[in-house]
């Protein structure tokens, strides 16, 4: 317990400013800066500086919960009732001069005697205790459409209330923010978090503007640009801007290291190929990392007649079988480069002409890979059974697509509902052989007996082998049958 003894000390001492601890963790990388959302960035009594430490380690937690409070005066209050002792302390003002202390609000000034000289000097209303300040300076908000007033500047309050309105996501925007103000790099980053294309704004000469630049460049797109080439760490801000972005055609292909950025560039967004100039001797290589990354970036690969566009070509359809779109047709090795597409991904096939004559065997991989391919072959092929068997038994519920007129439509609907009995949905009816694909699909699932239409003559066998392999199959039964007494002793209710 801090003694009144103690306390005098306190009130003699300058309390150093939460307000003014980073908000980041100790030791963390720039580019690595702000990564954390602003809900997880929390003080702790360990964070506080040595000063403050000496406040009862209860008030001293309490202080640090208010810092980034929306209402900083009604929480000040609400500690003047928990305690008797602190409620003393809120009659003689301490626990407010500490608060303002804390807050930040004695700005340059430091102490509540410096901060009524200042008052008088620039001729400002006098308030007669730090109770009084505390609640003039958290009550001060700032327009979000206009640049605080010289007024509103010269109050020692000014720099701390503007900040903690900017953390509330609802302080002026950057273009409103004096330069000149000792936390400009502190509230430019928060507001760029938001909106990086203010970057801009941001002085470049500015002692932290790298480290400003970087918060910008890694929140959001195509802000690299803003940063100037001439920057000495140009280099080191575009490495971070690249390792989320594509904004590779910022960054000057006469640079020493462009090949190091452009690498990073590829290998992370795959599309900033398309910036790289092709007659590069590393463009090659550089390509082919970009199609391992994202294999629909080989549509920026040029020219597609180079001699290297077949290997590019093999490693973007073995990542993204649709990159088989942008393969001309007309290739000597294009067979071999589809048959690698369809395996990867069956609906590439759409990408293929029918009239090649490996499309059938091409077909019979891609429906293998994925049954949907089914939709890509024409019904009028004469293989286009042995395909649609394939496909069935990839996805039963491709039989929908099979023609009901086909001679070996039966064959392939029991495929159908082999690999998936609730393929029975897309099942024509009238086959002749339904009753018995229907018993096939009951046997796997007896819940598939709500597919079957109960006014066929072998509905009764159907529903009795249903509920013996789920009794809750039961409930598609209708209970005006016959036989539905028998069904319901069967399923065991």
């Amino acid at each position: 317990m801090i003694t009144w003894g103690a306390r005098a000390v306190c009130q003699r001492t300058m309390l150093p400013s939460l307000h003014a601890l980073p908000l980041r963790a100790t030791g963390a990388n720039d580019d690595d800066a702000w990564e954390e959302t602003l809900d997880d960035m929390e003080l702790d009594a360990e964070d506080a500086p040595a000063g403050m430490r000496d406040l009862p380690p209860d008030l001293l937690q309490e202080i640090i919960k208010i810092i980034d409070s929306d209402d900083p005066c009604r929480q000040v209050s609400k500690l003047c009732q928990l305690r008797r002792e602190w409620a003393q302390w809120c009659r003689d003002g301490w626990l407010f001069d500490a608060a303002s202390s804390a807050l930040g609000y004695y700005g340059a000034q430091k102490t509540w005697e410096n901060v009524k000289r200042v008052l008088r000097e620039h001729n400002l209303p006098i308030v007669p205790t730090p109770k009084a300040y505390f609640q003039v300076a958290c009550r001060a908000r700032y327009s979000v459409l206009e640049a605080p007033s010289f007024r509103q500047r010269l109050y020692p309050y000014f720099e701390a209330r503007l900040l903690h309105q900017v953390r509330r996501s609802n302080g002026p925007r950057l273009e409103f923010i004096p330069i000149d103000v000792s936390n400009y790099g502190e509230i430019a980053k928060l507001l760029l978090m938001y909106n990086g294309y203010d970057l801009y704004r941001v002085p470049t000469d500015r002692a932290d503007y790298a480290e400003i630049a970087k918060v910008a460049v890694r929140r959001t797109a195509n802000v690299l640009r803003f940063v100037p080439r001439e920057h000495p760490q140009f280099g080191e801000i575009a490495k971070i801007a690249l390792r989320y972005y594509p904004d590779l055609h910022a960054v000057p292909p006469n640079r020493d290291d462009y090949i190091e950025l452009a690498t990073l560039s590829v290998q992370s967004t795959g599309w900033s190929i398309r910036y790289v100039p092709t007659d590069l001797d590393e463009y090659g290589a550089l390509a082919m990392l970009a199609v391992q990354r994202v294999g629909d970036a080989l549509q920026w690969v040029r020219p597609r007649d180079r001699a290297d566009f077949g290997a590019i070509a093999m490693l973007a359809v073995q990542q993204d079988g649709g990159a088989l779109l942008y393969v001309p047709t007309d290739r000597d090795d294009y067979g071999e480069i589809a048959m690698l597409a369809v395996q990867q991904d069956g609906r590439a096939l759409n990408w293929v002409e029918k009239d090649r004559d490996d499309f059938g065997a091409l077909a019979m991989l891609a429906v293998q890979q994925n049954g949907w391919a089914l939709l890509s072959v024409d019904d009028d092929r004469d293989d286009f059974g042995e395909i649609a068997r394939l496909a069935v038994q990839k996805n039963g519920t491709m039989v929908q697509f099979v023609g009901i007129e086909r001679p070996d439509y039966a064959e392939i609907a029991t495929l159908a509902v082999q690999q998936n009995p609730h393929a029975l949905r897309d099942v024509y009816r009238e086959t002749a052989l339904y009753p018995e694909i229907a018993m096939i699909a009951v046997e796997l699932n007896g819940m598939v007996l709500q597919f079957v239409p109960n006014n066929i003559p072998e509905y009764g066998t159907i529903a009795r082998a249903a509920v013996q392999q789920d009794a809750r199959a039961l409930r598609y039964v209708p209970n005006f049958r016959s036989d539905y007494a028998q069904l319901r002793a069967l399923a065991g209710v």
